[in-house]
């Protein structure tokens, strides 16, 4: 029973976060004409998100710092910037840590879900940084219609279906506790799980596109 509770109030956080980001908000580039880029897929699905919200690259997890012109380079404004980058740098590694603990039992159901925020060694974390410098290069490479070696379409095709597949996984795993913690027809849950069932089908749509790309790119 605590499991399940634990599970529920896990979801109650995640998915929610995931569905407003991830359906309400819509990139720029998809906001254009939706004309048909290298192989065969549509701006709108090159230009969909189904980045993780807890990633340290992602906009959920990313605690911005303002910055300002500092026009005294004294040593006492060295020393007190210094010290002030220590302490939101210990600030966001306790809130890194506190949602490591927070999703264990969701990363220990899915274990291959990169969603999932979960403690990555210093390796694995590079290359995971890496992987997604080169993505980010071959979506701006798609979207401003830059041809893209067939190597490289590859790596972006194999990365976008994974991310739509560990979305998809947590938002269904997410609309089945819904449906069995509260009865559907309650408001506004009734309303949530449009919104969840909605999320489900774009993801699914623009993800037959992309497996209709790979396909295309392997027999062309």
């Amino acid at each position: 029973m605590n499991r399940r509770i634990l599970f529920l109030t896990l979801i109650a956080f995640c998915v929610p976060a995931l569905v407003y980001l991830g359906f309400f908000w819509i990139p720029a580039e998809a906001k254009k004409e939706d004309s048909v880029l290298q192989g065969g897929l549509s701006r709108r699905t090159v230009s969909s998100g189904e980045g993780s919200l807890f990633d340290r690259s992602s906009d959920f997890m990313r605690f911005a710092e303002p910055t300002e012109e500092i026009e005294h380079d004294d040593t006492t404004a060295k020393e007190g910037t210094s010290s002030e980058s220590d302490r939101k740098e210990e600030e966001r590694a306790k809130l890194l840590e506190q949602s490591y603990e927070r999703f264990k039992p969701l990363a220990a159901r899915f274990p291959n879900n990169r969603m999932i925020p979960k403690r990555l060694s210093q390796e694995e974390t590079a290359k995971r940084r890496e992987e997604e410098i080169r993505y980010d290069s071959i979506q701006s490479d798609l979207l401003e219609k830059r041809e893209v070696l067939k190597e490289d379409l590859s790596f972006y095709l194999d990365q976008k279906l994974k991310r739509s597949d560990d979305m998809l996984e947590i938002l269904k795993y997410g609309l089945e506790s819904a449906q069995k913690s509260v009865p559907s027809a309650t408001e506004p849950n009734a309303e949530y799980l449009k919104i969840v069932r909605e999320r489900i089908e774009n993801i699914e749509k623009n993800r037959s596109e992309v497996l209709s790309a790979k396909k295309n790119l392997e027999d062309p």
